[in-house]
C-alpha cells in the first residue's frame, strides 16, 4: 500500500506531504494541486520501469516551482510503500537542475527497507551507486548514468530480491486519466499494460484475453449485469491488426455486433472502468483515477463505486480518486476525503483531512460547495 508521499518544488507542491489510506478521495478547487500529485506518482513509476525514461524527459525545469527561484534548483520526492508481506520501503529521489547547462540529473537516489539500505546513488560520488544485499551488507559499487534510475535498471539477482520486490510493487501503481476520444478500437499488438489515457485499451484487452482468461471471464459476467443487453467482447482480424467488437443480444435473443467505437460514451467508459477493476496485473494494485465519473449516469457511478469499495475492503486494490462529483463526495468524503487547497495564486498546496458537519441534513457535496469543511 502507498503509505505517504513527500514532494518539494514541483509546480505548486512545496514541502508537501500527504498520507494515504486504503480508500482516498482527493478534493479541492481547480488549480489546488490534485493532478500534480498524480503526475508525480506517474512519472516516478515511469522512471523506475526499466531505464527507458530519463529525468530530463520526466522532470523538466519547467515544472520547478516558479516562485521558488531563490532556492537551490533541486526537486525532492519521497515515497513510503508498505508491503504487507515484506515490510516498509522508503524511496528518495533528488533531482538537480543545472540551469546554465540546460540539463538536469539525479543528485541522489536512495532505497531503504525497514530503514536499512538497499541502494544509494549520489552524483557527487562520480556517478557510482552503492548496492546492498538482502541482508543489508555492502555490495559492489556500480557506475550509472545520472539521467536514469539505477533501481529501474538493475537486474534481479539472488542477493537483491528486496530491491526487485520494491520495483515490482511500484509497477502495480496505475495512474489513469481516461481520454475517451483517443481510445481506439484497433489492437495492432498485445499491450501488457494500459496506457495512462487508455488509448490502447483494445491492445490491452487483446493481451489480457490471452493471458488472464479467468479475470476476463469475471469481467464479462459483471458487464452482463451492468450494461443492458451486453453479451461479450471479441477481436476481429483486420489484416495484421485486430478490431475490438462488442456483442449485444436483442429482445429476440439474436446477437448484434458493434465496433467498440460505435458504442455510447457511457458504455465505453463502463467497459473500461470495470476492466480496470478486474483485470489490472499484479497483486495489491494501487489504482489512481482522475475523475472516473465522466460520462456516467448517477446509478452507474454508484454501482462502480460499490464494486470498487468491495475490492478495497478485500485488500485487492488501494484507491486514490480525484473528483468533483456530488455522488463520489457524498459517498466517500467523510471517511476518505482529503482537501487540497492554496491560500492564493502564488502559494503552495496544503492538504487536510476533513470532518463534515451536516446541519439541517445537508449532503456533504453541498457542504463542500458552501465551504463548511473543518480540520481534524
Amino acid at each position: 500500500m502507498l503509505h505517504s508521499i513527500y514532494i518539494n518544488n514541483f509546480r505548486t507542491l512545496v514541502n508537501f506531504s500527504m498520507s494515504f489510506d486504503s480508500m482516498n478521495l482527493l478534493m479541492g478547487a481547480n488549480g489546488s494541486g490534485k493532478s500534480s500529485v498524480f503526475d508525480v506518482l506517474y512519472r516516478l513509476r515511469l522512471l523506475l520501469s526499466g531505464g527507458q525514461h530519463t529525468v530530463k524527459e520526466l522532470f523538466p525545469y519547467e515544472d520547478f516551482t516558479r516562485w521558488n527561484k531563490h532556492v537551490a534548483p533541486n526537486q525532492q520526492f519521497e515515497v513510503v510503500l508498505d508491503d504487507k508481506e515484506h515490510g516498509t520501503y522508503r524511496y528518495k529521489l533528488v533531482i538537480e537542475h543545472l540551469i546554465k547547462d540546460g540539463k538536469n540529473r539525479i543528485g541522489l537516489e536512495e532505497l531503504l527497507h525497514e530503514n536499512k539500505p538497499l541502494y544509494r546513488y549520489e552524483a557527487k560520488n562520480e556517478g557510482h551507486a552503492r548496492l546492498y544485499r538482502d541482508d543489508y551488507s555492502e555490495g559492489p559499487e556500480v557506475l550509472f548514468d545520472w539521467n536514469r534510475s539505477g533501481i529501474g535498471i538493475l537486474e534481479e539477482r539472488p542477493y537483491n530480491t528486496k530491491l526487485a520486490r520494491f520495483r515490482e510493487r511500484f509497477q502495480a501503481l496505475f495512474v489513469i486519466k481516461i481520454n475517451l476520444p483517443a481510445v481506439s478500437p484497433e489492437a495492432p499488438k498485445e499491450d501488457a499494460m494500459p496506457a495512462q489515457d487508455l488509448q490502447n485499451f483494445a491492445s490491452w484487452y487483446r493481451f489480457i484475453s490471452l493471458t488472464q482468461q479467468g479475470q476476463v471471464f469475471t469481467l464479462l459476467s459483471v458487464l452482463r449485469d451492468i450494461i443492458p443487453g451486453f453479451d461479450s467482447l471479441s477481436l476481429e482480424t483486420a489484416g495484421e491488426s485486430k478490431l475490438l467488437n462488442v456483442h449485444f443480444r436483442n429482445e429476440d435473443g439474436e446477437l448484434v455486433t458493434y465496433r467498440f467505437s460505435r458504442l455510447s460514451d457511457g458504455q465505453k467508459i463502463l467497459i473500461i472502468l470495470y476492466s480496470l477493476l478486474h483485470c489490472l496485473p499484479g497483486k495489491d494494485v494501487i489504482l489512481c483515477i482522475d475523475e472516473p465519473e465522466n460520462y456516467l449516469a448517477l446509478p452507474e457511478v454508484q454501482h462502480w463505486l460499490d464494486a470498487l469499495e468491495e475490492k478495497v475492503e478485500n485488500g485487492e486494490i488501494q484507491a486514490l480518486l480525484i473528483s468533483h462529483h456530488p455522488r463520489l463526495i457524498n459517498f466517500l468524503a467523510e471517511y476518505a476525503g482529503k482537501w487540497l487547497y492554496r491560500e492564493g495564486a502564488v502559494s503552495p498546496t496544503r492538504v487536510k483531512s476533513i470532518i463534515i458537519d451536516e446541519p439541517d441534513g445537508l449532503p456533504p457535496s453541498k457542504l463542500v460547495e458552501m465551504g463548511w469543511i473543518i480540520d481534524d
